[in-house]
């Protein structure tokens, strides 16, 4: 796996950890998460179009990207 596909990854993870914490929340809580989801959304969608060094993927598979659970 290389490391585009290892930061694919671990994006994935982690927006399914945040997607299943979000679903056991009450109604309200889920839609005072709604811009935030959608954002993660977007971000992931991002990255298939974006054109990232080496450094860049190194840096991010280092960082936790939802840190907010």
């Amino acid at each position: 796996m290389n490391q585009y596909e290892q930061l694919e990854a671990k994006m994935n993870t982690e927006f399914d950890t945040y997607r299943d914490w979000l679903l056991t929340q009450p109604p309200e809580e889920i839609l005072n998460h709604a811009n935030e989801y959608n954002a993660k959304q977007e971000i992931m969608a991002a990255l298939s179009d974006a054109d990232l060094s080496p450094a860049q993927i190194e840096t991010l598979l280092q960082v936790k990207m939802y840190n907010d659970l």
